[in-house]
């Protein structure tokens, strides 16, 4: 039954409705504008790769990988160096899972254990290395994992619920000790039942089923049962796929060969109703594989650090429409890798095979090693990746490619010839050798992992750069993202797209006996990016140039904002690589400049400046094609270079400053030579308004003119100190006293990027000024930190400036930001509603080193030789004032000359916490009166200051100082600014100052105004030409006055301003019976000068008009008329009846006489 709610009901349910959703509103609109961000104003170590989410994991290899149906689901296993888990000690094998597509990896080996695996004490030894990890094609979670044990058996286990819990499948008990597992696959799950195929060394098939159970039996699928199996026996089972359309062709597809006969087969077999191989079951098949008619056999027994001797030699894939009872679709792609034979050269050999139709050879040219097969699409159309397995060499003696150069993947979509046109990687997986390569079942991605020679457990070696690879476009460009077996023992430099989404690392990887390798490494991360957004990439890997100086430096074209191109210059060479597309695919060699680089710039796209540790300066042009010959840049020993458009700007290491305005065809030098001292090292910067006020600035370390200095070309003729020398260390974040003010050496040094970013700066006063520090303490322990200045090129008396030294977070006698040509960078601030966003870098080992065998294989020492970030959210921005209101009067009090108390509150700048506020008696703040000081004034005793010794309000969501009664004059204008000094992080940090705005406390007794006429109160006042007069007030200039309906004074029915008299006649009409309200103001030289108080009169009610027939009242005559001609109009006149009577008898009397006449003569 149904109830129906009534409309005085349905009535009241909306009223309700709306009353709550107004309610909410209200809430909504009350929620404080700011919040105080936990992540700005501080440094912060920036999350940069290492061993945290499987980044980077020294001394693995991967062996094997499954794709979830997603693709972003991700196992993988591998072999790492010995380590503890769960307290079990020497497990070197791994398992790991991603399930954001291999951005992060997370550790699943203990779920391996042999006391963790179900049923308890069913699995009978640990696990010594796995060898094949496949998960189910439509659920990712069904995933089986195979190995040997540490006695030799074969075993697998399997998960359903994505390797939280595995269980035992018992193999151990049914293949043979010592039978190897070569391959897996797992079907379809058909109705929660999942087929998992196993090929062994041993020649075999092994079938076993699984779902929501895992009491089942594996069967030899070659053996009774399954009728017209090729036999294997010697050979091997070296590759195993189920159908994509399994659950209705019951297909399974496997690659044998036969050792004493020398032949290769790929067999089909039917798993239905009927089972069995080949010819013996209807639409199953055999095919040999065939080099111009000869037999062949896959090589074995490789030494490439893999698990079996049989890794990679086969493969084969299967387009999405294969299907085994439609020979129309059973086409397969697959290889071998062969042997030498009488007639064919060893190698890797592609084939197509369609039905019972093998192709010619149709792989890369010169049969090169393959390792893997990946294919996705359908029978018409799709996309091919072939992996290499290894280099060029024999079984015997295999060749690992080198260990910087990455191992090939080659691709297609040439699917429906004979021959494909197979294009190489144009940047190919790191590693040396085993490209095993798959795709997302989507087709978006593809993935690879890859070996190296590197065997930690058997010598000590790592760093062989074998990976999990990425690519974004079938196979042409690849990047790694984690289980990379890499060491990074530095970071050399970084560098931040001018708007923040990019950034780019650069990391060394010093040489050492135990590391195959030194591949140093460009990372990279995009905010922005449509996949892997805010991940780290590796872009680019290489060996740079060793020594003791060896480093990698990162630069920019300022063309784009994004950084989409980056150069990386080999530091003491001439080796310059550089990539469009933020690095993602294509690096080039640039051509090699004719001089050793120190340091280097970019104009643009086309234009590239690099200096030398000497005096040389080249430039490249792409219009010439060519770098230029050196020129003198007069910077003495080149050190730092920056530059903008057509001017160039070189730091020496011997305290001079080059100077160029033609794109550096030549140069000037500004000052002395060795004018900032002759051991000083200069790093330099151009004003964010270079071009409209010719600044630049030096930042120097070393020598005693050690700090920062200004100069302004063609107007300068000496270096301005600008006085970044703290008088003491606690200024700086320290305990200690500083024996010596000068002792901070200046590694780096920054403008804001962008005239348009900040509002708040202008060309007078410069853009936003960072410099990196760090010194030594008067124990000897270093100290970092930056500088800041918001207007470093105003000129101020005697050349002082305002500093702010940011430090917070960073730790005393910790970080070194010491790195040269700069450890400091910028990005950000180029629309005014984005920050600038500080990078640097602590020039100390990457988190000192890497731990092998510890109980979790990771970096150590975390807060050494990182990155950090600062994010400046004061820097472009002032308070904004709420109350009171500009040009406001205050009240005075009414016996003296001072005001009464009053409340000045303004709006929290970022996570600001104390203030300065400034009370002056003129606008340019010359004549200040009040100040942060007289605050805590010990005769006024009002506050005390805060922990950052400014002004802390009582509430920080709310800012706000009293004005206590008597701290100003009367009669006076004053003018009041605030402006953040402390921030709740903790940092001293300034912000500009507020706008400036006035109020005035009124004047005093001695000057009141008395409103004399008409008298507070007045009634029955005349409703127009009324006379107001007030008193007259001593130095009044003039007078305004104002009348109105409402108490407040709004809507005024009439002001006046400019009154000289103290009188004012109203001529308009007022109403009658109304109250009214006025007020009088004191102006003096156009300032108000004494308000008086608000004085009230009504007026006359209107005369009465009755009307006299009705008794009714109106206000005037004319409305009576009105009312009485409408209501009561005059009366017509109307003859009585008796009348009409009389005279209808008359006349019926005439009329009867008549006729008697008439009768009567007749007679």
């Amino acid at each position: 039954m149904s109830k129906t709610i009534s409309w005085p009901a349905r009535v009241t349910y909306i009223f309700i409705a709306l009353a709550l959703a107004l309610s909410l509103a209200a809430v909504a609109v009350a929620v404080p504008k700011t919040d105080a961000d936990p992540g700005l104003t501080k440094w912060t170590k920036v999350t940069t790769p290492t061993h945290t989410d499987g980044t980077i994991i020294p001394g693995a290899d991967i062996y094997d990988f499954a794709v979830g149906p997603d693709g972003d689901v991700i196992y993988a296993i591998g072999k790492v160096p010995k380590r503890d888990v769960d307290d079990e000690p020497n497990i070197d094998f791994a398992l790991w899972k991603s399930t954001d597509g291999g951005a992060t990896w997370s550790d699943k080996t203990a779920k391996l254990l042999k006391a963790n695996v179900k049923p308890s004490g069913k699995l009978l030894l640990e696990f010594d290395y796995l060898v094949q990890v496949s998960v189910a094609p439509n659920n990712a979670d069904f995933v089986m994992v195979a190995g040997e044990l540490t006695s030799g058996d074969p075993a697998v286990v399997g998960s359903t619920n994505g390797a939280t819990k595995f269980y035992t499948t018992l193999a151990e008990y049914s293949l043979a000790t010592g039978e190897v597992i070569l391959c897996m696959d797992v079907s379809r799950g058909v109705e929660e039942v999942y087929d998992i195929a196993l090929g062994t060394d041993d020649g075999n098939v092994w079938r076993y089923q699984a779902g929501t159970y895992w009491g089942g039996t594996w069967v030899d699928a070659t053996g009774t049962g399954y009728d017209g199996w090729q036999a294997s026996t010697p050979g091997a089972v070296t590759s195993v796929a189920f159908s994509p359309s399994w659950s209705a062709d019951k297909t399974l597809l496997a690659i044998s060969t036969n050792s004493s006969a020398g032949k290769t087969w790929l067999q089909t077999a039917k798993w239905g109703t009927t089972k069995g191989w080949g010819n013996a079951v209807d639409r199953a098949s055999k095919v040999e594989f065939l080099v111009e008619t000869e037999s062949v056999q896959p090589i074995s027994g490789l030494a490439l650090t893999l698990p079996t001797d049989f890794h990679g030699v086969t493969g084969m894939a299967l387009p999405s429409d294969y299907h085994g009872r439609e020979s129309s679709l059973r086409r397969v792609y697959a290889y071998v890798d062969v042997k030498t034979s009488a007639n064919v050269t060893a190698g890797g050999y592609y084939f197509r095979i369609d039905s019972t139709t093998l192709s010619i050879p149709c792989g890369p040219s010169g049969f090169p090693w393959l390792g893997s097969i990946a294919y996705h699409g359908d029978h018409d159309t799709g996309d091919a990746m072939l992996g290499q397995l290894m280099g060029e060499g024999t079984t015997d003696d295999p060749y690992f490619t080198s260990v910087c150069a990455g191992i090939q993947v080659w691709r297609t979509d040439e699917i429906d010839i004979c021959c494909p046109d197979w294009k190489t990687a144009t940047k190919k997986p790191s590693g040396q050798a085993y490209a095993l390569v798959a795709f997302t079942p989507d087709g978006d991605k593809a993935y690879a992992i890859t070996v190296g020679e590197a065997d930690y457990s058997a010598n000590s070696s790592y760093a062989d750069e074998s990976a999990f690879s990425v690519s974004l476009d079938n196979g042409k460009c690849w990047n790694q993202l984690g289980l990379i077996d890499t060491d990074i023992d530095s970071i050399s430099d970084m560098a931040a797209s001018p708007d923040c989404s990019v950034t780019y690392l650069a990391t060394m990887n010093d040489e050492d006996a135990d590391k195959v390798g030194d591949c140093d490494s460009v990372w990279m991360k995009d905010d922005n990016a449509t996949e892997y957004a805010g991940v780290w990439q590796r872009v680019y890997h290489k060996a740079l140039d060793t020594g003791t100086d060896a480093k990698g430096l990162l630069r920019l074209s300022p063309e784009h904002d994004d950084g989409d191109v980056v150069y990386w210059g080999d530091f003491g060479t001439d080796n310059l690589y550089w990539a469009e597309s933020k690095g993602i695919c294509k690096w080039s060699t640039k051509d090699t400049p004719s001089i050793d680089i120190q340091d280097f710039a970019l104009a643009d796209d086309d234009t590239l400046f690099v200096i030398a540790n000497d005096d040389d300066l080249v430039k490249w042009t792409e219009a010439k094609g060519d770098w230029s010959s050196a020129v003198d840049h007069k910077a003495v020993y080149g050190h730092t270079i920056a530059v903008l458009g057509d001017y160039v700007l070189v730091g020496g290491s011997a305290g001079s400053v080059g100077y160029s305005d033609d794109a550096g065809d030549s140069f000037s030098r500004l000052g002395d030579k060795a004018e900032l001292e002759s051991t000083g090292q200069v790093h330099v910067a151009l004003d964010t308004y270079f071009t409209d006020n010719d600044t630049v600035y030096a930042a120097v370390s070393g020598g005693d003119d050690k700090g920062i200095w200004r100069w302004v070309v063609d107007d300068s003729t000496s270096w301005s100190d600008l006085y970044a020398t703290p008088s003491t260390f606690q200024l700086i974040g320290g305990t200690e006293l500083k024996t010596d003010a000068n002792e901070l050496d200046y590694y780096g040094i920054v403008t804001e990027l962008s005239q348009d970013g900040n509002p708040k700066t202008k060309a007078a006063n410069g853009g936003v000024l960072y410099a990196v520090y760090s010194g030594v303490t008067v124990s000897g322990a270093p100290y970092s930190g930056v500088a800041r200045c918001l207007t470093p090129a105003q000129e101020t008396c005697c050349g002082q400036l305002s500093w702010d030294y940011l430090f917070c977070k960073l730790s005393e006698n910790e970080e070194d930001f010491s790195l040269d040509p700069s450890a400091l960078k910028i990005c950000g601030c180029l629309t005014a509603d984005s920050n600038s966003n500080l990078f640097a870098i602590d020039n100390r080992a990457y988190y000192t080193e890497y731990l092998f065998g510890d109980a979790n294989a990771k970096f150590k020492e975390s807060a050494i030789g990182r990155l950090w970030t600062y994010e400046d959210c004061f820097a472009k921005a002032g308070i904004t004032l709420e109350s009171v209101a500009d040009g406001v009067t205050v009240a005075s009090d009414p016996c003296y000359c001072y005001n009464e108390k009053f409340v000045l509150e303004w709006e929290r700048l970022c996570n600001a916490c104390e203030y300065d506020l400034q009370i002056s008696l003129d606008d340019d703040f010359s004549q200040i009166m009040f100040d942060t000081d007289a605050l805590f004034h010990e005769t006024t005793g009002h506050y005390t200051a805060g922990d950052g010794g400014f002004y802390d309000p009582p509430k920080n969501e709310t800012p706000s100082v009293v004005i206590w009664e008597g701290d100003l004059d009367c009669n006076t204008t004053y003018y009041w600014r605030v402006r953040s000094r402390y921030a709740e992080t903790p940092e001293t940090i300034r912000s500009f100052w507020s706008d400036v705005w006035s109020f005035t406390v009124e004047a005093g007794p001695t000057v009141a105004i008395d409103l004399t006429a008409p008298d507070y109160g007045a009634t029955k006042v005349v409703i127009t030409s009324i006379g107001f007069t007030w008193t007259s007030v001593a130095d009044a200039t003039s007078y305004d006055w104002v009348l109105s309906a409402n108490a407040d004074l709004s809507s005024p029915v009439e002001t006046k301003t400019g009154l000289t008299g103290t009188a004012y006649t109203y001529t308009g009409t007022l109403d009658y019976g109304t109250t009214y309200f006025w007020q009088v103001t004191a102006m003096k030289d156009g300032s108000v000068f004494s308000v008086s108080d608000v004085s009230t009169f009504t007026t006359a009610p209107a005369a009465v008009f009755a009307c006299p027939q009705c008794g009714l009242t109106f206000p005037t005559e004319a409305a009576l008329k009105a009312h009485i001609a409408e209501v009561h109009p005059p009366v017509e006149p109307v003859t009585p009846a008796w009348v009409w009577v009389v005279i209808g008898l008359g006349a019926v009397l005439v009329i009867t006489i008549i006729v008697l006449i008439f009768r009567t003569r007749r007679v």
